[in-house]
């Protein structure tokens, strides 16, 4: 009877332990503040905790893009849900650069407070992203050269163009955070929107590409929606305790031109970056990695991306500040 009564109370002990175990969410004890809720780019289906705000900047070096500020700020809401003011990339194949858009995001836990404590229980995020509309204007001395020297065989020589465009993008995030490592796995869904498009060319002649008359057209581009749906992930490990090996993998819109067509193809592309997370501080990190695309020509158009994350926990600031007053007026 002894025996049975020591077994059952081994066995309760072992469940509370597990139980107990799993309710840690990783770091938990090490810090308070959060970590930011994203790998390079690629959304974490976590998000910060309540009136955390974090601040993101750094810089993309290329052959083919200019240097770009790029930046990020989010607050936490409730300990629930996340809010967003981003810039973003678009890659535009005419001129060979990235369009910065404006964006703006939200992001909800879908996985209830009390289940999260529950170390075998993934958690589920959904973010919607969405740009506001941008005008699009491609130059004659900016386009490259293969799309007039070809547009000018087809009898007619791109000049310019230009195009308001928009795009959001609803993201499903699932994914697991332990103290060695974590991943993040999902879809994303992509709507694109184009409007007021319109190019500006001569008219050539086939025989004599030279010789151009009848000075510059211009003819309407046809409003466009282009529908994406493509998977979206991310891993971390944990390489000491200052450091994190990060990779990611998404897809991306592409504005492009058929000169063919004499219109505008809106692609994709498979962007991936690979490198590290360095934690200065519990609050401060430093995020240095090599990003490549699937439409790189060769490595010589591979960037190497250097950024940093700012997590400013303001509710706990509050309660300080008020403690310390309350401490004064008590004395």
């Amino acid at each position: 009877m002894c025996t049975q009564d020591a077994r059952v109370k081994f066995l309760f002990r072992f469940a509370l332990f597990l139980v107990t175990a799993g309710s840690i969410r990783p770091q938990e004890a090490a810090q308070r503040i959060s970590n930011p809720s994203r790998l390079f780019s690629v959304p974490m289906a976590d998000v910060l905790r309540s009136a955390e705000v974090c601040v993101s900047g750094g810089s993309s070096f290329g052959m083919e893009s200019s240097s770009a500020l790029i930046q990020n700020l989010s607050i936490g809401l409730g300990g629930i849900a996340e809010a967003e003011i981003s810039t973003t990339g678009l890659t535009n194949e005419m001129t060979g650069e990235s369009e910065s858009f404006a964006m703006s995001s939200f992001k909800v836990n879908l996985i209830p407070e009390r289940f999260q404590r529950y170390g075998f229980l993934p958690n589920i995020v959904a973010q919607l992203k969405s740009s506001s509309w941008k005008s699009i204007e491609n130059e004659s001395g900016a386009i490259r050269s293969i799309y007039t020297s070809a547009s000018s065989y087809a009898g007619e020589n791109l000049v310019s163009l230009g195009v308001q465009e928009r795009f959001s993008v609803l993201v499903l995030i699932i994914g697991k955070r332990w103290s060695f490592a974590g991943f993040q796995a999902g879809i994303c869904a992509t709507d694109i929107r184009l409007k007021n498009g319109r190019r500006w060319y001569w008219v050539t002649d086939p025989m004599d590409p030279a010789a151009a008359y009848g000075g510059v057209h211009s003819a309407e581009i046809p409003e466009k929606q282009k529908n994406t749906l493509a998977p979206i992930g991310g891993i971390e490990i944990q390489a000491n305790d200052k450091t994190k090996i990060m990779a990611e993998i998404q897809s991306v819109p592409i504005f492009d031109f058929d000169v063919r067509r004499q219109d505008v193809v809106i692609s994709t592309a498979w962007l991936g970056v690979a490198g590290i997370r360095f934690f200065i501080a519990d609050w401060l990190t430093l995020d240095a990695g090599v990003k490549i695309q699937s439409n790189d020509r060769g490595i010589a158009d591979a960037e190497i991306r250097i950024g940093g994350n700012c997590v400013v926990p303001v509710n706990d600031w509050m309660k300080k500040i008020a403690r310390s007053v309350r401490e004064r007026q008590g004395q």
